[in-house]
């Protein structure tokens, strides 16, 4: 394994892996080789979003509509800490059973607490509240098995692919939750949106029938021996580096976008189009562009190459903040923003899968997707405060320099992949 050697193998992590290691085939030969393991990741992951966004998208809108007050409401913020403190049980995942069994046993948790708010009808009271809970913390539980999975099966010739499919189900799957079980919710009930989320889950639990018991050899039970050795890598603060502050500046200006477009006068209607499902569209076209990139340029070059992409992108809102926000440049910055944005985060998923030991994915995985989270909040806590007084001009500009350290954390990780791969070479 990565990490239980010394030299070279201490810094190419996963399988090896090396910023030369990916073979610059065509894509779509690469595509139709790994097209098995790209219908498994995209089950997982349309299975992995779908409660998410039950959660943040379909709770919000249900306790709304039933006169819930917006204080209680934001109870589902605390809920949601099951995602960012999944990490203090992914060691379990790791260490009992297989990840199969794991998945299997939070779908059913995840169909079961769906169904259970459906038929209860009880929006706001304990019930509610103690179902909400068990799909919020089925759903982070799944989350540790799936992305554990995925970097089980990813190697440096796949890895892009993975993470391009992965982010375009995913975020599918939050348009099905958020929009299509809602509009379900409109024609038929309340009652028909949940128990058509349940029935979702249980296809995807009957989807897992052909996933095997996989699990990754272990020297021992318990994860944290190898989580030591893991974090005592050469590379390590490299590693927390990017986690930490390679999505700073894009999570900074996203938590400002709606309030921008709100106060530029445009309606709610317009702004769901263009932010959400026009956005949500080009985030997954970027993502697959950037899937693409990595097999192309190699997973160091694309992290740097795509970051600046990322860091110009919000560039474009400020241009249209500083222009009066005319229809074209609001349209025109949605599009750059999102596609750049899915670009970085193929790119961005890709370097974490490819940091983590396949013996402790969860582990591993989750820790680095807590700090990414860790960096979210805060940057979603302060941004208002900042918008506010900045200004909307100055703000986004200010959230391009806040990418810069992200981006130095890439040329960082660039030239640790480029020196594992001169080692391997040698």
């Amino acid at each position: 394994m990565g990490i239980h050697g010394t030299g070279t193998n201490q810094l190419q992590g996963v399988g090896g892996f090396c910023e030369d290691a990916l073979p610059m085939n065509d894509p779509r030969g690469e595509i139709r080789t790994h097209v098995p393991l790209l219908l498994l990741i995209g089950t997982l992951y349309f299975a992995e979003g779908l409660p998410y966004g039950v959660v943040s998208e379909l709770l919000p809108l249900y306790l709304r509509a039933h006169g819930v007050p917006l204080a209680e409401i934001g109870f589902l913020g605390t809920i949601g800490l099951a995602w960012t403190l999944k990490f203090l049980w992914a060691p379990l995942v790791d260490g009992l059973g297989s990840y199969a069994m794991w998945v299997r046993g939070s779908l059913l948790a995840v169909a079961g607490s769906m169904a259970a708010i459906g038929i209860s009808g009880a929006a706001g009271s304990p019930f509610f509240w103690a179902a909400a809970t068990l799909l919020a913390f089925a759903s982070a539980t799944q989350d540790v098995a799936i992305d554990a999975i995925a970097v089980a099966r990813s190697n440096p010739a796949n890895v892009g692919l993975v993470n391009s499919v992965r982010i375009a189900t995913y975020r599918a799957a939050i348009i099905v939750a958020g929009g299509g079980l809602s509009a379900i919710a409109g024609y038929w009930g309340w009652h028909a949106a949940f128990m058509a989320g349940s029935a979702l889950a249980i296809v995807s639990l009957i989807s897992t029938a052909w996933l095997r018991h996989e699990r990754a050899p272990r020297a021992t039970l318990s994860p944290l021996p190898s989580l030591r050795r893991w974090l005592a890598r050469p590379d390590m603060a490299t590693i927390l580096s990017v986690s930490l502050l390679y999505k700073l500046g894009d999570s900074m200006l996203a938590h400002m976008i709606k309030p921008f477009w709100v106060d530029s006068g445009y309606g709610v209607a317009e702004i769901g189009t263009a932010t959400t499902v026009i956005g949500i569209g080009c985030t997954i076209v970027g993502a697959i562009a950037g899937g693409i990139w990595v097999i192309r340029r190699g997973l160091g070059r694309a992290l740097v190459e795509v970051g600046v992409l990322q860091l110009a992108s919000n560039a474009t809102y400020a241009i249209a903040a500083a222009t009066g926000a005319e229809r074209g440049a609001m349209y025109t910055a949605s599009v750059v923003e999102n596609l750049a944005g899915g670009m970085g985060t193929a790119a961005f998923l890709s370097y974490l899968m490819t940091s983590c030991d396949k013996e402790d994915a969860a582990t591993e995985f989750a820790l680095l997707t807590a700090l990414m989270g860790l960096s979210r909040s805060l940057a979603g806590t302060s941004s208002g405060i900042l918008a506010q007084s900045l200004g909307f001009v100055a703000f986004f500009w200010m959230t391009m320099a806040l990418g810069v350290p992200g981006l130095v954390a890439a040329m960082r990780a660039k030239r640790s992949l480029t020196y594992a791969s001169s080692l391997t070479n040698m």
